[in-house]
């Protein structure tokens, strides 16, 4: 087991959690962190002038060695709408205990995460904008880990300015342990 371990000890996992809080974070405010604004600037410099890049555009050797294990690529699928994880850095898969390069965001375990992300997700399909959030995960023992997670559009490759599809969905998260109950 690893998932959410902090400096090797005091394991959490997402097979623990108990209870989950999600909290949409003002987009604005994203540039006041430095780990999320170095991902923003380098989203904001491939898509130029369009509401969003190409996925063609990306390429996952574009960001530093820090943020690569917490990106994450979710492929859209339409008819039926589901999302397809593509790429998954070591983080995001330590989070879920096994690689979850492949599954559909449905096969992600607990249950309220997979559908709290088909939300999330399906939003963004829907309304082509950038999501912030907050997770707050309560493991049954108590402890308590905060994530942030920043979701980006990409367009599909084969989209046009005359019908703009969202064909990816670009994940990169931190979380830090928080004091307080179980700690």
């Amino acid at each position: 087991m690893s998932a959410l371990a902090i400096a090797g000890q005091d394991r959490f996992t997402l097979a623990d959690v108990s209870h989950c809080e999600r909290t949409a974070l003002d987009l604005d405010t994203v540039m006041q962190d430095s780990f999320f604004k170095r991902v923003i600037g380098i989203w904001n410099s491939k898509r130029g002038a369009a509401a969003a890049p190409f996925r063609r555009d990306i390429d996952a050797f574009d960001f530093p060695s820090d943020i690569l294990p917490r990106l994450m690529l979710i492929e859209v699928l339409r008819h039926p709408l589901r999302f397809r994880f593509r790429l998954t850095g070591t983080k995001a898969d330590q989070i879920h205990e096994r690689n979850i390069t492949g599954l559909s965001s449905d096969d992600l375990m607990p249950a309220m995460l997979a559908q709290s992300m088909r939300r999330d997700f399906t939003d963004i399909v829907e309304s082509g904008r950038s999501q912030w959030v907050e997770l707050l995960f309560t493991n049954i023992q108590g402890h308590r880990r905060q994530t942030r997670v920043l979701r980006l559009p990409l367009l599909a490759n084969d989209s046009t300015t005359d019908d703009p599809r969202i064909g990816y969905i670009m994940s990169v998260f931190s979380f830090q342990k928080i004091a307080g109950i179980g700690v």
